[in-house]
């Protein structure tokens, strides 16, 4: 199957706006790419400018405006001077195990008798269930406070009432038409609310709660208000952006300001526990000795860059990883540590989880497109995709990794407590994750299939299911249909949006620092992008053993280095040599004392100039091939003896290693960083196509770039001079009056 190309959607700036971004570049004297992706995101003037630059036009709104707030704050403090034993009931992801630890630890510093309950991904599933609740109760526990969940789970609720236990729901998650008979249910998304910020993640709402209820404690005693919520600002604002950033909340209002403070928080003053967790990952997959012996060791100085991309591909993975492998308490463990050795120990076991992640991960990954590009074909719509062997945890991010690299949505059921059995059941249960791209709603696209599920959720780009094996060819066939009526590959595609077509001497480290303000970047306020043309490729590294890529860019003497995350040094689509437009955030790096400017790659290709270029040339190497006397060709020069010889020992020595295709581009970019042999891509295609023509080589050609070589049985000497095609290409660069200098005499 083909492998998805990102559409790039560039921000037209009209000539009215190119002129107010002239106008704020001035006036607030910062470079004009800055200024532009101020336009485009709506201030226009110097005053609303610089008031998204400082954050301080946003305040932390006043708690007590979101739905049963008073009521909530009530009931707590009620069972915290009655000495009622609490039980958080939280959820295994980011969000929810942050908002557990923030409500528990809050709780458990005001004096409560309080417990903590996150259920089991597997076998329990996401919120409430009666099992649970019971056995909560069992244990003596009066009050339960839902985290990140509780506001769809009405039989739960009523079940938990009926038993004695009062109920406190703290959610953020959409409401359905019937809300929950708790004492209180705090949602900010609750028909009716009042609160001006409706984006909260489910750590936004316990910190809002808890700060309501630090307030009613400080109206009580006497204690000024301001300076409570502060101290709580300090005290938790680390794990709320870790929660908010984790669950793709938008970061814009309340929660811009809340992860601002955070990740200063994270980035000069962190938690033991996070402190522990970014040292640990810092050592990458080389977590090998004993936490003991980490803890122990002298930190290197060089400190990562903190900001949103930071927390959610570095922290946040590895909290999540706990309830996706073994128990999401792994990862509250480390969040309610305050004893270093104990919080070195449990960062240390999250990262050895979420290793084991990434194998999992790694293996489910390379298993499914094995299947694709063997089973699935250009004209598919969808890819369904099941196992008795995946494990259900880590499907949704393999998902992920499927759309991103096929541009198509993606369904992977697993059916891992089939293998537990000697045959495969009908009525085994599979588990779902869904990923899609926009243009395409999977949660319609399972409406058509619901009378399938024994349940199914989600939104429009994110969904989960669960079906009955006995069920699934059916739903892989109506699903299929579906996707065929009504989705537009055209238009369904993953896309950057591009604020600015940059050039290189735009790029400085004054436009980096000035970019850096305007973060934290996420939904709502997106990481700004720019694209540079035509640049040239001057040298492609591979980095982490090839899974990273690290390139080196020129254009107009002006040479910039990026690295690429999303893309291996095996695929990645351009080579040294050629050119390319890319597409790339902006970053500072800084080593040993000295900053640069680097491109964080998101997406290249080679460029559009260079493309027509190269298809002209090949079109002219097409015609010499079939004896045009006349054909011309520019920007070419006759390759000399030894770039022949240095092809042909290239070509055994991959042919002795089982290779038989050859791409001519990817020849060119090894005999120029392998052996320094200076030679184009439509050079190698002619020397591949002179060697057939002296008997030297059998060729056959797919495309302008790929050739199936094969030696003969026995090898022989040849004069390159008896060659008509080299005389013909020779004639044709002088015409074009681009040789470097003529080569008349060839030989062995």
């Amino acid at each position: 199957m083909k492998t998805n190309k990102k559409k790039w959607n560039i921000v037209s700036t009209c000539d009215e706006k190119t002129a107010i971004a002239k106008e704020l570049a001035k006036k607030l004297e910062i470079p004009f790419p800055a200024a532009v992706v101020l336009v485009n995101r709506g201030y226009f003037d110097e005053r609303s400018a610089l008031e998204y630059i400082r954050n301080e036009a946003t305040l932390l709104h006043d708690p007590f405006l979101l739905p049963d707030m008073k009521k909530a704050c009530n009931v707590i403090i009620d069972s915290l001077r009655n000495n009622e034993k609490i039980c958080v009931y939280g959820d295994y992801d980011v969000d929810g195990v942050t908002a557990t630890a923030l409500i528990y630890s809050y709780l458990k510093d005001k004096g409560a008798d309080v417990i903590h309950y996150i259920p089991d991904r597997k076998s329990e599933g996401y919120g409430m269930n009666m099992a649970s609740v019971e056995k909560i109760a069992s244990l003596g526990v009066k009050l339960i406070v839902t985290v990140d969940n509780g506001i769809t789970a009405v039989d739960e609720i009523a079940y938990a009432k009926a038993m004695g236990v009062k109920v406190v729901i703290t959610d953020h998650h959409s409401c359905h038409e019937v809300i929950p008979s708790a004492d209180a249910a705090v949602n900010p998304k609750i028909p009716g609310s009042q609160y001006p910020h409706t984006e909260l993640a489910g750590v936004g709402v316990a910190f809002k709660t808890v700060c309501a209820i630090e307030t009613e404690l400080c109206a009580a005693s006497g204690k000024t208000v301001s300076d409570a919520v502060r101290a709580l600002c300090f005290r938790y604002a680390d794990i709320v952006t870790v929660g908010t950033i984790a669950d793709v909340m938008p970061l814009r209002g309340e929660n811009r300001l809340l992860c601002a403070m955070g990740l200063y928080l994270i980035d000069q003053k962190p938690s033991v526990a996070i402190d522990s967790l970014m040292y640990m990952a810092s050592l990458g997959d080389t977590v090998t000795a004993s936490a003991e012996y980490y803890m122990n060791k002298p930190r290197e100085t060089k400190k990562r860059k903190i900001n949103s991309s930071y927390i959610g591909f570095v922290l946040a993975p590895r909290i999540n990883a706990a309830g996706r492998v073994t128990h999401a308490n792994d990862a509250l463990k480390l969040l309610l540590s305050t004893d270093k050795k104990q919080a070195a120990e449990a960062a240390y076991n999250l990262c050895s989880i979420n290793n084991a992640r990434k194998y999992m991960e790694g293996v489910i990954f390379a298993d499914a497109v094995k299947y694709i590009e063997e089973n699935y074909t250009d004209e598919e719509r969808i890819i369904v995709l099941d196992s008795d062997e995946w494990q259900h945890g880590v499907i949704g991010i393999v998902a992920s990794r499927i759309l991103e690299r096929y541009g198509l949505p993606v369904i992977m059921i697993s059916f891992e407590d089939g293998k537990m059995t000697d045959e495969p059941s009908p009525m085994d249960v599979g588990k779902g994750s869904c990923r899609s791209v926009e243009g395409f709603d999977i949660h319609k696209a399972l409406d058509h299939c619901s009378d399938l599920f024994v349940r199914y959720g989600g939104h429009e780009l994110a969904a989960g299911l669960t079906i009955y094996r006995k069920d699934l060819a059916e739903f892989k066939k109506r699903i299929s249909e579906y996707a065929k009526d009504k989705l537009n590959t055209e238009e369904a595609v993953s896309a950057v949006n591009i604020d600015y077509e940059a050039e290189f001497s735009e790029l400085t480290l004054e436009c980096v620092n000035t970019l850096a303000k305007f973060e934290p970047y996420g939904v709502g306020n997106e990481q700004p992008y720019f694209c540079t043309r035509d640049v040239l490729v001057k040298r492609v590294t591979a980095l982490s053993g090839g899974k990273y890529v690290k390139v080196l860019f020129e254009k107009d003497g002006i040479q910039i280095s990026g690295l690429s995350f999303s893309t291996s040094y095996d695929n990645f689509p351009v080579y040294e040599g050629e050119r390319a437009d890319v597409a790339y955030a902006l970053e500072l790096n800084e080593f040993k004392g000295v900053s640069s400017l680097q491109l964080n790659i998101e997406d290249v290709r080679l460029s559009e100039k260079y493309l027509e270029e190269s298809s002209a040339k090949f079109s002219v190497l097409d015609a010499l091939t079939k004896a045009d006397e006349d054909a011309c060709l520019e920007g070419e020069r006759c390759p000399e003896r030894k770039e022949f010889v240095a092809l042909y020992s290239y070509l055994r020595k991959i042919n002795a290693e089982g290779i038989a295709t050859v791409s001519v581009r990817r020849t060119a970019s090894v005999l120029r960083s392998e052996q320094r042999i200076d030679v184009s891509a439509t050079a190698v295609a002619l020397i591949l196509n002179v060697f057939f023509e002296l008997g030297l080589l059998n060729i056959s050609k797919f495309s302008d770039d790929l050739y199936e070589i094969l030696f003969p049985k026995e090898s022989k000497k040849v004069d390159l001079s008896e060659s008509k095609l080299l005389d013909r290409y020779r004639k044709s660069c002088a015409r074009g009056n681009r040789c470097a200098g003529e080569v008349t005499t060839y030989g062995n």
